[in-house]
């Protein structure tokens, strides 16, 4: 029997052919001239590079993170880039995924900007007199299923050098493919990457889950969206792809123009969250600078549109080297552009600090805007990446909890535990001065450590385990997982804190106790006595301090002890002190939600 779901995907699926079908037909004319145009760049019409980008993407989800067998729950932590000292996770962070979502909304991301960007350089050689299958470079199927692929691939390897901390995501290269296509498309990329993006993603939603039931429930503490997104891998994957396309398109002459680009980035980048500049402020509290990010957007759009497509003629005019200072010559019968050196030739003076003459006021005369603004977009690509550097060269220092150690598990080369108000362990490999306390930040949860691979991480926070009370961390490498479950039981007193403590169990194992809070005092008092929740050793027992000082193990439900003149009574999930006929509950046991 067919169900709801099953019978609305494939609806969706029909409904959409059959618009394809039917607009095909009334507009015969125009969908046969698009199918030419893209036929006359791509081989049979048909995205092969995107194609196999994608299927690269995937293989590696399924197969080395081993999402096979847990589609929604892959090995993430070995192929994260931690360090330059663990080339695993440098080669694989940029086309490894967190988990189904992630990697789900990174391929459609690449559907939908990378064709623009693989249309635009083309499978069909462009150069004027070059034939196609004349040589390997011509070949277009090499062309398409090779080099697209390659060039993909080592963009992937930069967004790993050059992003900051151990990222892992496609997201990088997928804004490397926009920032490539804006330069030739500026408004089908703002589109694509908008609106059918968006499009793509509820297309793809209601074939997967057409029909979905969702329940009101609160949720963990987390951070605002906004402090998520990772500006700067993104921003140096969008500059790389930029410069990548203003390289081919200048040299081919394919420039758009000066209006249609600014408008392009300009909307790019307020769509894609540039604006989203933040910084911390101790604990769970974020900062937006959501007026400097406005002001951020608008610059770049207007250095990276003159970079691009900006005059070429000299600042102040044609530099003489007989000019004194002060004094330009003006240009004349050319408009002021000098033609007897190529732009090419102007920027590497510019870059080396000469002009024409070998002088630093020769530079400065003879640099064009155009030339000025891609210097300033270089500028800007290295104080993006270069702080990447020194972070990505930090290494796990020695006392990270030896696996031996009571409450830690050992699996494999991993160590993990639970502690709460430890320092990070990440360190410099060298003395960098300022940037050796960078990461001596107290954090807590279930900590995931290992040297060999430079990994030192609060997988699992410890708000994120005191909401949930129960999480899973996945450990593993190339041909193998393992599964750790951390388990949180508390009592919070009555007007007090909450006592827990903390299990760690290995898949089929047996739970190992693994961390303790302190005491939780209840704020009443029972005959004078005060009243604490202690737990220890796995256990929770109930205290009494006063006239009497003695402890108890907590009663089991239904059952009572008692301590000097109280008598405590469990319920379910209530504690209760009784004295002298006087009953009121002291304690209940920790309730938890439910992770999404």
């Amino acid at each position: 029997m067919v169900s709801i779901g099953g019978t609305l995907a494939l609806l969706v699926v029909v409904a959409l052919m059959a618009s394809v079908a039917v607009v095909g037909r009334l507009d015969r004319e125009r969908a046969a001239r698009v199918g030419d145009a893209v036929r006359a760049r791509l081989v049979m019409g048909v995205p092969w590079g995107t194609l196999v980008v994608m299927g690269f993407v995937l293989a590696v989800y399924l197969f080395v993170q081993d999402g096979i067998t847990d589609w929604h729950d892959p090995v993430v932590l070995p192929y994260r880039a931690w360090s330059y000292f663990y080339p695993l996770g440098m080669l694989t962070g940029s086309f490894s995924h967190a988990d189904a979502g992630h990697l789900t909304g990174n391929l459609v991301g690449t559907l939908a900007a990378a064709p623009i960007a693989e249309y635009a350089w083309g499978h069909y050689p462009r150069k004027r007199g070059s034939e196609a299958f004349s040589t390997w470079k011509t070949n277009p199927w090499l062309r398409a299923l090779v080099v697209f692929p390659g060039v993909v691939i080592a963009v992937g390897l930069a967004t790993s050098l050059f992003a900051v901390g151990p990222v892992i995501g496609f997201s990088g290269v997928v804004y490397a493919f926009a920032g490539f296509a804006v330069v030739r498309y500026p408004l089908a990329t703002l589109l694509s990457t908008t609106v059918l993006q968006s499009a793509l993603f509820t297309i793809y939603r209601g074939v997967w889950t057409p029909v979905l039931e969702v329940t009101a429930q609160p949720s963990p503490p987390s951070a605002p969206s906004w402090a998520t997104v990772a500006i700067q891998g993104h921003a140096v994957g969008l500059l790389i792809g930029f410069l990548l396309g203003l390289w081919l398109f200048r040299r081919r002459g394919e420039l758009p123009s000066p209006g249609r680009l600014w408008i392009g980035l300009l909307l790019f980048g307020f769509a894609r969250s540039f604006w989203a500049i933040y910084w911390f402020r101790g604990g769970e509290t974020y900062v937006l600078y959501r007026g400097l990010g406005v002001v951020v957007v608008a610059w770049l759009a207007i250095v990276l549109a003159v970079a691009a497509v900006g005059p070429e003629r000299p600042l102040l005019g044609r530099w003489s080297p007989g000019d004194s200072a002060g004094q330009v010559a003006a240009s004349s019968a050319d408009g002021g552009r000098d033609r007897s050196r190529s732009a090419s030739e102007r920027l590497r003076e510019a870059i080396a600090g000469r002009g024409p003459d070998g002088s630093l006021r020769g530079t400065i005369a003879s640099a064009s805007p155009r030339g000025a603004a891609l210097v300033v977009v270089l500028v800007l690509l290295g104080a993006m990446a270069g702080p990447a550097i020194p972070v990505n060269a930090f290494v796990v220092s020695g006392d990270t909890g030896d696996a031996g150690e009571e409450g830690t598990l050992a699996v494999e080369d991993y160590s993990i535990t639970y502690a709460e108000g430890v320092e990070n362990r990440l360190v410099g490999a060298v003395d960098i001065g300022p940037l050796e306390s960078a990461t001596t930040v107290e954090t807590g949860g279930v900590i995931v450590s290992s040297s060999e691979r430079q990994i030192w991480t609060d997988a699992v926070p410890a708000g994120e385990l005191a909401f949930a009370g129960r999480s899973t961390v996945v450990v593993g490498g190339p041909g193998w997982r393992e599964s750790v479950t951390a388990t949180r039981a508390g009592w919070t007193a009555t007007g007090g804190e909450t006592a827990y403590q903390v299990w760690l169990a290995p898949a089929g194992g047996e739970p190992q106790h693994a961390f303790a809070s302190g005491p939780a005092r209840a704020a009443l008092t029972l005959a004078g006595h005060d009243v604490s929740i202690v737990p220890e050793g796995g256990e929770f027992r109930v205290a009494i301090e006063g006239e009497v000082n003695a402890t108890a193990e907590l009663p089991d439900p239904g059952e009572s002890v008692t301590l000097g003149p109280v008598t405590f009574e469990r319920e379910g999930s209530g504690l209760y002190g009784a004295v002298e006929g006087t009953r009121v509950q002291v304690a209940s046991a920790e309730t938890y939600g439910e992770l999404e």
